[in-house]
């Protein structure tokens, strides 16, 4: 996302009334909530003494955080306000460490943790973080490749975003039968 785009998105929130109040409310209610769910299905699971389910809810959050910290630690990729020299509406004077979103990533961590033992507070959480997403790149501390680590480099992408270097490479396949009539991509075209 280049600088225009986030001063559009500055200017749209602070014309609203209590807007960056309400940008900044909503990313630390986003994760007090989730740690009231999180901490929620963690007392049921020890109230119902599945010790070694409270035990798993612990650990994967806590190895994933550590592991996605190294990471970032070792990336240190810069944030949008060191690139584009501006003031984020959500306070952040941190330097570097970027990619990926450590809030966004352990909100779905946390979800993912969780939907073995309590299905809807893992949707709960789950759109929160979508909601967190959001909120971390319009408030200016992350590009949407820190939230959205997944997404696949095209043409049209690298003029959109200022994207990272490729760490992954990823290919469209298809197989069919030998005898198949289909023998393009381009010959699924009316098929379902």
């Amino acid at each position: 996302m280049r600088k225009e785009a986030y001063e559009r998105i500055f200017a749209c929130i602070q014309k609203t009334r209590y807007g960056v109040k309400i940008i900044n409310g909503i990313s630390t209610a986003i994760t007090y909530v989730t740690a009231v769910l999180y901490f929620s299905v963690l007392f049921w699971l020890v109230w119902q003494e599945s010790y070694c389910d409270a035990c798993v809810t612990i650990a994967v959050p806590a190895v994933s955080f550590i592991l996605v910290s190294v990471f970032r630690a070792k990336l240190n990729a810069r944030r949008p306000y060191e690139v584009y020299q501006f003031q984020p509406l959500i306070p952040k004077d941190k330097c570097g460490n970027s990619f990926p979103s450590r809030h966004v990533f352990s909100i779905f961590v946390i979800g993912t943790t969780i939907a073995w033992q309590c299905m809807w507070a893992a949707v709960v959480v789950w759109v929160l973080g979508i909601v967190l997403a959001v909120t971390r790149v319009a408030g200016g501390v992350h590009f949407p490749k820190d939230v959205i680590a997944g997404m696949s480099i095209t043409d049209e992408r690298k003029e959109q975003f200022n994207l990272t270097k490729p760490y992954v490479s990823n290919h469209t396949v298809l197989i069919v039968p030998n005898d198949s009539e289909i023998d393009s991509m381009e010959a699924l075209n009316g098929h379902s």
